[in-house]
């Protein structure tokens, strides 16, 4: 009768919706929800079960545990052997990528390793059919009452690491950062991984693996890598050799964090085996998280792209005079993601600002065409880039919220005269509408779609999204 009175009203009642609908809800809830909706019908507890809800596992501080009492320290979360056998039995042959997130219980985090290394070697057949990709960052910054500690790991830890590395198969992707290992615990890291997965790894990630500089010479034995990332402190020239003889090799990312520490510099004759290959790679300088730091500057490597991923970027005297220096004719793309954490004014003169750096960059590296600035830059300094860029500047993000109207170039100004074009060009920096209209026309867009990004369509922002742009 229920079911007759229903279909009578034609509403569609929550239990009733289809499994496809239900799936993609629960991909935006946390563990926890999920749970907590799958116990209210029989359909909703079907699709918790679906494969595509359990594509990442992520481990957190109170993922998989449970609160135990400590006589020292009180009520800690200890992880549960029982419930973790349980969830790697139920839907660990749907994980295709496993995240272990930086946790100050180190405790859980060798438990966890140890149970997931016996399951993957205890059952003769792949438990794990689509797991392709392993991520492990270490918690070396640590908060005490006498401040803030950073230090590496090590021991026990680093043995199960490396056990189980050695015990994936299959694996494509793989990232270890913020180990910060010595030289001597640094010179197996490696080994296992290699022996098991060293024809599938197509991505690698090693970033501040260890505290002083050491260079992994297996980065260059994985035959079919197409992404590398290191960090300074990892370079070398024989790397750079062995990374250009890689067949399949598509981008070098070289990332600096506040973690890097007597981060290596090659001279020009070390990224020769770079430039002159036969195949063209694309070498990324990057910033990454909340350091202050400059970028270390390679010279004379073909770098394709400057990005800073921290809040702290700015765009000084000395980083655009290296920049152009070094990498004039290579560099493509200049980027600064996410949005400013420092201190600034709208008041500020202009030589304070970053107006006429960007300008010189644009005149003096030949193939620049990909420009994200989040720094304060004025309406004017931006037509005058779209004006003498015709043809080869692709894209230009900037923040609306950074725009400047009030400042204008004058003829002379840091040595940039100004023809009767651009002085016609100019006339539409005082006017936001008209201003939008023009650099649509200087950019050669045919719909008219170019225009400011507010803030939270500017956080979103990052080299994927450039080149669907």
């Amino acid at each position: 009768m229920d079911g007759e009175r229903r279909r009578k009203q034609r509403v569609v009642y929550w239990d009733e919706l289809p499994d496809l609908v239900v799936e993609k809800i629960f991909c935006y809830l946390p563990k926890r929800s999920r749970f907590n909706a799958a116990v209210t019908c029989k359909s909703w507890l079907r699709v918790l079960n679906f494969p595509e809800l359990w594509k990442t596992f992520v481990l957190k501080e109170k993922t998989l545990t449970r609160s135990k009492y400590n006589y020292f320290l009180g009520y800690q979360d200890v992880l549960d052997p029982f419930i973790t056998q349980r969830c790697l039995r139920r839907i660990g042959r749907h994980f295709r990528r496993i995240r272990i997130s930086p946790i100050c219980s180190f405790s859980n985090v060798y438990d966890f390793m140890i149970i997931l290394n016996s399951f993957l070697t205890y059952f003769e057949d792949d438990q794990m059919p689509f797991l392709r990709a392993f991520e492990f960052y270490f918690a070396c910054e640590l908060r005490d009452k006498e401040g803030i500690r950073v230090f590496g790991t090590g021991g026990n830890i680093l043995g199960t690491l490396i056990k189980l590395m050695g015990s994936f198969r299959h694996l494509e992707e793989l990232r270890l950062e913020n180990l910060l290992l010595d030289g001597f615990d640094a010179e197996h890291l490696l080994d296992n991984i290699y022996e098991s997965c060293g024809s599938s790894i197509m991505r690698l990630s090693i970033i501040n693996c260890t505290k002083f500089h050491h260079f992994f010479m297996h980065c260059g034995l994985f035959l079919n890598l197409r992404y590398l990332t290191v960090s300074p402190n990892h370079l070398h020239y024989d790397l750079v050799y062995l990374v250009s003889e890689l067949r399949y090799l598509l981008e070098f990312h070289i990332v600096q964090t506040k973690f890097t520490t007597n981060g290596r510099l090659l001279d020009h004759n070390d990224w020769r085996p770079l430039r002159n290959g036969r195949r063209f790679v694309k070498v990324f300088l990057e910033a990454a998280g909340k350091t202050k730091d400059e970028i270390l500057w390679q010279q004379h490597a073909p770098v394709f792209a400057v990005a800073y991923y921290t809040p702290y970027s700015r765009l000084s005297l000395l980083s655009a005079l290296e920049i152009v220096k070094n990498y004039g004719d290579s560099v493509y793309a200049y980027c600064q993601f996410g949005l400013p954490r420092f201190p600034y004014k709208r008041s500020r003169p202009m030589n304070e600002r970053c107006d006429s750096l960007l300008l010189l960059l644009v005149r003096t590296c030949i193939n620049l065409s990909h420009i994200v600035i989040h720094e304060l830059i004025s309406m004017a300094t931006l037509l005058l880039i779209a004006h003498q860029t015709k043809g080869r500047l692709r894209t230009i993000f900037v923040r609306k919220n950074a725009l400047l109207k009030k400042h204008a170039w004058r003829n002379g100004e840091d040595q940039v005269k100004l023809t009767a074009d651009m002085q016609e060009v100019l006339t539409n920096a005082s006017n936001y509408q008209s201003f939008v209209k023009e650099m649509n026309v200087l950019l050669g867009c045919p719909l008219n779609n170019w225009r400011p990004l507010t803030d939270k369509e500017f956080k979103e922002l990052s080299f994927d999204s450039l080149n669907k742009k």
